[in-house]
C-alpha cells in the first residue's frame, strides 16, 4: 500500500487537470514504474472526488472559460477529501461553498461579455491561484482565502440580481403605464363617440380628463372603486350633454357632475388656476345646455393607442416549468451563442424580459 505521505505528494504533483484524482496519481506511478498502490479507503475517496466532479461539470456546466482553470482545483478537493472527515458533509465545507458560490456567480458567463464579465473571471482565477499556492505551505489561509471568495462571489451574484430586477422593474412600469394609456383611451373612446360634443368638451375629455383617467388607474388599478366612480363622472358628464331633450333632464345632477370632476382632475392638481378654468368652461357648457342654446358640436377624434401593454388575445407559446431566474442558452439571430437570463414573464401581455451578465 502506498503510504498517506507519498500519496499527498503525488496528489500535488498533478498536473493533468482533465483526469480524475485517482487516474492523475496512477498515470504517474506509472510512469516511475512505482507498484504502490493508494489504501482501499484513500483510492475510494479519490473515486467518489473524479465521480463528484464529473456530475457536476456535466449536470452544471461552465464556460469552458471558466470551467479550465477550475479543474485546476481538484488536487485541492482530493486533499481535503483526504485530510477533512467534514469534507463529506454536502455544503458544510468552505470549499464546497466557494465552489458553490462561484458556480451561482459564473452561469450565463460567456467570453464575448466584454468588462461585464471581467470580475466573474478575475475571481476563479485568483481563487484557483491562491488555492495552488496555499498547497505550496500546506494548506496555510486556505480556509480563510475560500471564506473570503465566498463573500465575494454572493456580492457579485447578488449585484447580478439587483441590476435584474431592476430592468424587470423599469419594464413592468412601462407596460403598467401604457395598459393605462390603452385602458383610459378606450374608456374615453367609448364616450366620445356616442355623439358630437362642444369642442371644448372633446379637448377637455381627450387631453386633461384623459391623462387624469392613467392617473387614476395608475394609483388605484382598473378594479377600484376609484376608477369606477371616475368612469361614472365621465359617462354623468357625457348624459348631462345629451344633445336632445333628455339632456334637461339630466341637468339635476350637474352639481354632482362637478364635484366628480373637481375630485379627480389629478392632472391639473398642481394648477390651481388651470384646474378651476377647466371646471369653469364646463359649468359655462352646461348651462348653455339649461338654457337650450344651440351649440356647434363636432364629432371627437377618438384618442389613438400604441401595442404595447395590450393583453394578448391567441395563445403564445407555453413555456412549461420556466421561471424567472433561470438561465437558457439560445441561438442568436446573427449566429454564435447567447447566454440570457429570464428576469420578467407578464403572462397577459404575452412579454418576457431577458438579461445578460
Amino acid at each position: 500500500a502506498m503510504p498517506r505521505d507519498e500519496l499527498l505528494g503525488y496528489i500535488r504533483a498533478s498536473d493533468k487537470h482533465e483526469l480524475t484524482p485517482l487516474e492523475s496519481v496512477l498515470v504517474q506511478t506509472d510512469l516511475i514504474g512505482d507498484p504502490a498502490l493508494p489504501t482501499p479507503e484513500d483510492s475510494a475517496a479519490l473515486a467518489w472526488v473524479g465521480a463528484a466532479y464529473k456530475h457536476w461539470e456535466q449536470n452544471f456546466p461552465l464556460d469552458e472559460t471558466l470551467a479550465s482553470p477550475l479543474r485546476k482545483l481538484k488536487p485541492v478537493l482530493a486533499l481535503m477529501a483526504l485530510a477533512d472527515p467534514q469534507f463529506y458533509t454536502p455544503g458544510i465545507h468552505p470549499l464546497h461553498q466557494a465552489l458553490d458560490a462561484l458556480h451561482e456567480a459564473a452561469v450565463g458567463w460567456q467570453n464575448d461579455l466584454g468588462r461585464a464579465g471581467e470580475p466573474v473571471l478575475k475571481l476563479l482565477e485568483q481563487t484557483v491561484e491562491d488555492a495552488l499556492a496555499s498547497l505550496e505551505e500546506n494548506g496555510a489561509g486556505l480556509m480563510a482565502m475560500l471564506r473570503a471568495t465566498t463573500e465575494s462571489a454572493q456580492r457579485l451574484e447578488t449585484r447580478q440580481q439587483r441590476m435584474s430586477k431592476r430592468a424587470a422593474d423599469v419594464e413592468r412600469g412601462q407596460l403598467r403605464a401604457a395598459r393605462s394609456k390603452i385602458n383610459a383611451a378606450a374608456m374615453i373612446n367609448e364616450q366620445v363617440q356616442r355623439f358630437p360634443l362642444p369642442a371644448e368638451i372633446g379637448h377637455f375629455l381627450t387631453g386633461p380628463w384623459y391623462e387624469s383617467a392613467q392617473l387614476v388607474l395608475l394609483k388605484f388599478g382598473e378594479s377600484s372603486e376609484q376608477w369606477q366612480q371616475f368612469t361614472d363622472t365621465t359617462s354623468g358628464l357625457m348624459n348631462s350633454l345629451q344633445p336632445q331633450e333628455e339632456g334637461a333632464q339630466a341637468l339635476d345632477s350637474v352639481s354632482e357632475i362637478s364635484a366628480g370632476l373637481k375630485r379627480w382632475l389629478l392632472s391639473l392638481q398642481h394648477d390651481e388656476q388651470a384646474s378651476e378654468q377647466a371646471i369653469t368652461s364646463i359649468e359655462y357648457v352646461h348651462l348653455r345646455v339649461a338654457r337650450g342654446e344651440q351649440m356647434d358640436r363636432l364629432a371627437t377624434s377618438p384618442i389613438p393607442v400604441s401595442d404595447k401593454g395590450k393583453n394578448a388575445n391567441d395563445e403564445g407559446p407555453e413555456l412549461a416549468g420556466a421561471s424567472t431566474g433561470q438561465w437558457f442558452q439560445v441561438q442568436a439571430r446573427k449566429g454564435g451563442i447567447l447566454r440570457i437570463q429570464l428576469a420578467m414573464m407578464q403572462e397577459a401581455e404575452q412579454r418576457l424580459l431577458f438579461c445578460n451578465h
